[in-house]
């Protein structure tokens, strides 16, 4: 009997940890847009201008980079689910909270996925719904290699 226990515990644990892992959001390319407002990606704010987001290291383990000419900052991204208005291309959303515009997803089309930063994801938790946020602006990306 404590044989069988053991047994079920070993294999859901095994299964929980293939299923934390698969659904680590990535981004393998690098991605290039350019913003008309400024803008905050975890405590560090952002001036209007052009910005690179691309993974921080070779693992590729969902802890992105994103910088412009003058700053540079660090986010670590997790899996967005789908939902019924999912865009047709590749966007960032910036959503408004308070007086300052927070990246909140990243869609890309060609993958059909979405993430977005930790940080923006725990601070939308103690705010309005998503669905009834003031502000929100998107603003295309390209990918580069």
């Amino acid at each position: 009997m404590k044989g069988l226990i053991f047994s079920t515990l070993a294999i859901t644990g095994f299964i929980g940890i293939i299923a934390v892992q698969s659904a680590q959001a990535q981004l393998e390319e690098r991605l290039r847009f350019t913003t008309s407002f400024p803008f905050t990606v975890g405590q560090t704010h952002f001036t209007a201008g052009s910005y690179l987001i691309s993974p921080a290291d070779d693992n590729n383990d969902g802890i992105l980079k994103i910088e412009g000419q003058r700053k540079m900052a660090f986010m670590t991204i997790i899996p967005d689910g789908a939902r019924n208005d999912d865009p047709k291309d590749n966007e960032l959303t910036f959503e408004k909270i308070g007086d300052t515009y927070m990246l909140a997803r990243i869609w890309d089309a060609s993958d059909g996925t979405a993430s977005e930063p930790a940080q923006t994801a725990k601070l939308l938790e103690h705010h309005e719904p998503k669905s009834k946020v003031a502000e929100r602006l998107t603003v295309p990306f390209i990918k580069v290699s």
